[in-house]
């Protein structure tokens, strides 16, 4: 089965004029984004056809879908010694009923440089079905079918899904409740059920004597409180009465009283520290006053003194100024003096050369130095004017600050006195101010003191006064010491009401305690009216509260006795039909329950029910290992491939020069091992990627010849050797050349340019088909 030429009208951007012829080894190579991948794409969808992509949701291609619409254009494949056209109508998997097309992904096409196969584990599953014949599938859905049947997960427990009804919970309740009934049917036995109405008779009896003999002492109990309480109600009415004129006399009033005499002894206090307080502030403001006088005539001295320091401070900085002007000259003019002498020097020097020697030049010279040595002296009589005169300034603010008793004898010194002076005299303005703001202070305070809070406390005092008069006259009292009395009086009288109305209630009942004396009085009278009847009781019987506690605690015991009977029946027909219900749930039928006769017949049912279902489960256990070992027996047959002198083996020892000599298959694990000279096994994980790539080929070679019995295939490769070295590149090619010579046809598609290099020599020679892939051809 070979591609014999395709051609790609228009796929996207892809677009070829002319079909591409191929041959065994074709190498189909160009730039990255020039159409590479999509040729590829094209190439696959020809061969699967339009339905393929509605076949699965998850497709075994990835990234095939790059372009939506379906390549224009077909490819030709040779198979069974007839060619066949492929694309928009017809496809390669409808030719070969025998391919599939995970099996046409995992075999003749590898993508993205991954030879590995795609879902192995399952693969090798249908492979061994497809290569040998078995049903391994069908074996695993009649176990899986079994095992549904009879109600069991596949590790052989009961199924608890919607399906089964809850099967393994209906097993594990219908055990539990076999064990309920027959802890129920003892309970019964033991609690003989035949003697339980005539108990429940017997203690109604009981019980209706002890309320008759509670009667009796509840008529003997109600007469002794009409006695007490109409003596009681007389007493009452007495202390009502004499409260009445203790209405205005109470706690309240007593606490007001005292209010008010603290008050007036808190206002009297407070009258006599503001009036020492007045007293106090009038001394304050006599010693600020004298101060004042005081700071004042100070200022005073100092004012005519200030004139005569601010002429002085003018003179001063007309000095500075002058210093400021004539200093720089007098340094600069330092120089004259010496300049003057030396000038002088040179001129007589050159009058006596000139006595010598008579020449016109020398009298020259010397008229030159007498001429500097004149300008020279003018200069140095200004300088000393200048001294003089800063001299004569000096002397004069010296003089002046002496005049001013000013000590010193620089002007810096001069300078000093004056910002003391300055220091002192703001000091002094300063006092004033403050003690002035004292003054001012202490006469606001005399004035609130005379206008506003004396008055006020004045007035206050008059006021206390006033509402202590009228406590005395409403409580007609002339002293605190009566009024305490009073309110003594009338608490004593209002202690024994309490006291009567405690007895009233303990005889009577309460009543609303928020009503008037009067109204307490009428409802205590209509209380009383209640037992009137019982004043004459001719039982000869005295009330006993402890004889009244043991008859109602035995009455109490009775009862409880009796709603425990009739509690436990009710409970037992609960019971029965709890069981009923529960046993209709499991069974999933409706079970009768009424009696304790019917029990035995449930619980036969539900042991018929477990028994049943487990008989199922042990069916379908032994169904399910007499299938597996049908499964595993064919499951050896696969071994054909592998193992020692397998197709596999032989191969991948002739590829790699004797490295690995044996491959096999673990049909339990589903994964491929291979042995290398030293007699180590390997898993595929720990081989290298060229060795990986090689075994991965030698598979595919083996598994693709046996699928396709009498002829050879073809495989689409992209870029499957991309992270090779230069040496295992090499070595991948030469593995070509002899999968090529064994019948295979290769499409080879690459960017690399090492992999061109390396086939530069076969393609010369025609070994190799050169093909270039671009998007327009």
């Amino acid at each position: 089965m070979k591609i014999k030429e395709f051609l790609i009208k228009r796929y996207g951007p892809l677009s070829h004029k002319n079909p591409v012829k191929l041959s065994d080894f074709n190498i189909l190579w160009g730039r990255n984004e020039e159409g590479k991948t999509l040729t590829i794409d094209a190439l696959v969808k020809f061969i699967l056809g339009k339905k393929y992509k509605n076949k699965r949701k998850k497709p075994i291609f990835e990234k095939i879908d790059r372009v939506e619409e379906f390549p224009e254009g077909y490819a030709v494949i040779e198979t069974n010694n007839k060619e066949y056209k492929l694309g928009d109508r017809h496809d390669l998997l409808s030719l070969r009923k025998d391919l599939s097309d995970r099996e046409f992904r995992n075999i003749f096409i590898i993508r993205n440089s991954d030879l590995s196969l795609y879902s192995e584990s399952s693969f090798y599953s249908s492979m061994i079905d497809k290569l040998t014949g078995m049903r391994t599938r069908d074996i695993e859905n009649l176990k899986a079918l079994v095992k549904d049947i009879s109600g069991l997960t596949p590790r052989g427990d009961f199924k608890n899904d919607d399906a089964s009804r809850k099967l393994k919970d209906r097993l594990q309740k219908a055990r539990k409740l076999i064990e309920d009934i027959k802890t129920l049917k003892k309970t019964v036995k033991e609690k003989k059920w035949n003697k339980v109405e005539y108990e429940k008779v017997k203690l109604g009896e009981e019980i209706d004597d002890i309320k008759k003999k509670l009667d009796d002492l509840q008529a003997a109990l109600k007469k002794e409180k009409y006695t007490k309480g109409k003596a009681l109600l007389e007493e009452l009415e007495d202390v009502i009465y004499k409260l009445k004129s203790f209405d205005k006399i109470d706690d309240k009033t007593l606490k007001e009283w005292n209010e008010v005499e603290k008050e007036l002894y808190a206002l009297f206090e407070k009258y006599q520290e503001k009036d020492t307080q007045r007293a106090r502030l009038k001394e304050q403001r006599e010693k600020v006053e004298a101060k004042i006088k005081e700071i004042r005539e100070k200022l005073k001295i100092a004012d005519s003194k200030r004139f005569q320091i601010e002429k002085l401070i003018d003179d001063i900085k007309s000095h500075e100024v002058l210093e400021n002007t004539y200093l720089p000259r007098i340094e600069k003019g330092k120089i004259y003096m010496p300049a003057m002498i030396f000038s002088f020097i040179l001129t007589i020097i050159s009058f006596f050369a000139l006595l010598i020697l008579r020449n016109f030049i020398i009298l020259g010279i010397a008229i030159v130095f007498l001429a500097l040595a004149i300008v020279f002296s003018v200069l140095a009589m200004g300088v000393r004017d200048m001294k003089a005169q800063i001299e004569r300034g000096k002397r004069l603010i010296m003089n002046k600050a002496k005049r001013l008793n000013l000590e010193g004898k620089e002007i810096d010194e001069i300078h000093a006195e004056l910002e003391r002076f300055e220091i002192e005299y703001s000091s002094h303005q300063k006092d004033l101010e403050i003690h002035e703001r004292e003054l001012s202070r202490i006469s606001d305070e005399l004035r609130k003191l005379r206008e506003e809070e004396l008055p006020k406390l004045s007035a206050a005092l008059q006021n206390a006064n006033d509402k202590l008069e009228e406590l005395k006259k409403k409580c007609q009292v002339e002293s605190r010491k009566d009024l305490e009395e009073k309110v003594n009086k009338k608490k004593e009288l209002e202690k024994r009401l309490e006291k009567i109305q405690g007895e009233l209630t303990g005889i009577l009942g309460s009543i609303p305690q928020e009503k008037n004396p009067e109204e307490i009085l009428t409802e205590w009278s209509a209380k009383l009216r209640e037992y009137e009847e019982y004043w004459d009781f001719p039982l000869d019987l005295t009330y006993d509260e402890k004889k009244e506690d043991k008859l109602r605690k035995e009455l109490k015991s009775k009862e409880e006795a009796l709603e425990a009977l009739r509690k436990e029946v009710e409970l037992f027909r609960d019971e029965l039909k709890e069981i009923q219900r529960r046993a209709t749930e499991i069974l999933l039928e409706e079970v009768t329950s009424y009696s304790v006769e019917h029990l035995d017949a449930v619980s036969k049912k539900l042991d018929e029910f477990i028994k049943t279902q487990e008989k199922l489960r042990e069916n379908a256990l032994l169904s399910e290992e007499i299938l597996s070992e049908i499964e595993m027996e064919e499951k050896e047959q696969f071994t054909f491939l592998f193992g020692k002198d397998s197709q596999v083996s032989l191969l991948f020892k002739e590829i790699t020069e004797g490295m690995y000599e044996e491959v096999k298959y673990d049909k339990d694990e589903n994964k491929i091992y291979v042995r290398n000279k030293d007699g180590e096994w390997l898993g595929t994980d720990k081989l290298s990627g060229g060795t990986f790539d090689q075994l991965y080929f030698v598979i595919r070679v083996a598994l693709g010849e046996n699928l396709l019995r009498d002829e050879k295939g073809f495989f689409i490769l992209d870029d499957p050797f991309v992270k090779s070295d230069p040496e295992r590149l090499n070595k991948q090619i030469n593995m070509l050349r002899k999968i090529i010579d064994s019948g295979w046809q290769i499409l080879y598609f690459s960017c690399k340019g090492e992999v061109k290099e390396l086939l530069k020599k076969d393609i010369k020679e025609g070994k190799v088909q050169y093909i270039e892939v671009a998007l327009k051809q």
